[in-house]
This record gives structure tokens, sequence and C-alpha cells, in this order.
């Protein structure tokens, strides 16, 4: 009857310990908008399932007559969270700095350009095409850095509400909020760690848990990011690698990814010369395999 009670008591515990790791709520204070007034933020975290973790934030600036508040929601499988923030607010740089470091830990203000654009373009330009062989196509530059991308550390970015609709599941600014600016964050920590290296003609290929990195001489340029609002079928947890195998020919790349715990595969061709990047209808490898390559890579 004891070790029963005991093992209640404990559960109880469980179940309240983890409660507060799931809903958080914090405050800051600070002078953000240029007086000599003191301005107050809360900020109300809930994690509505194991998938995704929503932000309730409210302002009480001094020079505002009413207090704003607005919401940001971010998604475990997502390498890009997008806040959308009244331009009233958002405008004062200390307040988006000290906002973000409370939203997403270690984050650093130096986004990295090269993966924003990379996204961004793919996003811009892609089709999700009924053609007979692939079911998704985009077109992208290679923009090069001049060091390695930093993958230990989370970045952001102030932007306008047109990079939104390349970050968010849904193509808007989310729960409803018209914004002309915000805050978009880049979760970089999440590719974990440079897995591998594959020698290529006039360079390596970086492989990361989610993603490829190009090297030639000393720059360094993203060919893949394996972006679940791109491409709507990632994994629903980072700590899941994405990336399963990769074949190197000499114009082209060959990604086979998977989805866990789906266990839906992919297979992405990466053509270096034209800078195209397609999904193939069927995954699986036949006999006409290589031609088929080629042909989407003239």
């Amino acid at each position: 009857m004891r070790l029963l009670k005991f093992g209640c008591i404990l559960m109880m515990m469980l179940l309240v310990s983890f409660s507060a790791s799931a809903n958080r709520k914090v405050s800051f204070v600070g002078h953000f908008d240029n007086d000599n007034r003191q301005d107050s933020v809360w900020i109300e975290r809930s994690e509505e399932n194991s998938n995704s973790a929503f932000y309730h934030v409210v302002c009480a600036f001094s020079t505002l007559s009413k207090r704003v508040s607005f919401d940001c929601e971010y998604y475990f499988s997502d390498f890009f969270m997008s806040c959308p923030i009244p331009a009233v607010v958002v405008q004062h740089k200390k307040f988006a700095d000290k906002l973000s470091g409370e939203l997403v830990q270690n984050v650093s203000c130096n986004i990295d350009s090269g993966a924003l654009q990379w996204v961004s373009q793919v996003c811009q330009n892609g089709d999700f095409t009924n053609d007979s062989i692939v079911d998704f196509k985009s077109k992208f530059s290679v923009h090069w850095e001049g060091v390695l991308p930093n993958i230990k550390r989370a970045s952001y970015a102030l932007v306008d509400s047109e990079l939104f609709k390349c970050s968010s599941r849904d193509g808007t600014l989310g729960r409803g909020l018209v914004s002309k600016y915000g805050i978009l964050f880049y979760m970089a920590n999440n590719h974990k760690q440079i897995n591998k290296t594959i020698d290529i003609h006039g360079g390596q290929i970086l492989v990361t848990n989610h993603g490829l990195i190009l090297k030639r001489a000393d720059k360094y340029a993203w060919l893949f990011i394996n972006e679940n609002s791109i491409f709507k079928n990632g994994s629903e947890k980072f700590r899941w690698p994405s990336i399963k195998d990769i074949q190197v020919f000499d114009q082209f790349l060959v990604v086979e990814t998977i989805s866990k715990p789906t266990m839906v595969a992919s297979k992405f061709v990466i053509c270096l010369k034209s800078q195209m990047i397609y999904r193939l209808k069927d995954p699986s490898d036949s006999d006409s395999f290589l031609n088929l390559m080629q042909s989407l890579c003239k």
C-alpha cells in the first residue's frame, strides 16, 4: 500500500514537472523606446502539443497609450520561426534584441545570409508540379560565404513580411496578425554537426543531419536544407537526422531523405550546373535512373 502511494506521489510530481517545463511565463523590463521611463514585456510560452511551442507576448511601452500584444508559434521540425510584430515596437532594436534572447536561447543577431537566400529562393520559385517524373522543382542561386556557416548557434534578423511567406506552414503571417515587420529566426544549431565530407570535382560536400554545404577553396554555400515549410514532409523532431544517403555524380547530387516517425522517403536531385532542385515523384530507383537524372540536369 505504501509502495502504491509512493508511486502515485511520484507520478504527480512528474506530471507537475512536465507541465511546468511545457508552460513558462517570463517578464523583463528596460528602456526600449528611447525615453527615461520603464517599459515592461511579458511572455507566456505553452506547448499546444509535442510538435510546437506557442508564445504570447504583451508589451507595455511608456510612449504607447495601449498595450501591444502579438503571438508567435514555432514548429520543432522547422528551421525557421517567423514572429510578426507590430512596427510600433519592433522598430526599437534594443527591444528586438532582448525579445529574441528570451524566445530563443543563445541567439545571435547575425543571421546566416546564405541559408536565408537559399531557402527564400527555393520557396519563392518552388512549383509543386503534376509532372510524371517530379512532384516539386525550383531554381536557386549559389550564395557564397567567406566562412563556414555557423551550425552551432541560432540566429535572427529583422525582416519585412515577404520573407514570412517562405518560413511559415501556411504562407501567411500567422494567427491573423497583419504586420509589415517581424523577427525571422534561423535555428541553424539544429543541423547539429558535420557528419561527413564528400569529395567532388573542384570541391567538397559537407553533410549535416539535415543539409548540404558546398565548399570550393575557402568559400562555402548551402546546396540543400530539408526545410519542412518548403517541402512539407520533414521529420517531426530535429533529433532524428533526415538525410539518409547521398550519391555524387558529375553534374548533380542525389539526396535521399527519410521523415520520422512516418518513415516517408523522398529523393531530391540537385543540379550543380543549372542550379535546379527536383524531388522525384517515385523515390525508388529504376533501370533508367542515371538517364533520368541526366535529363533533368541537362
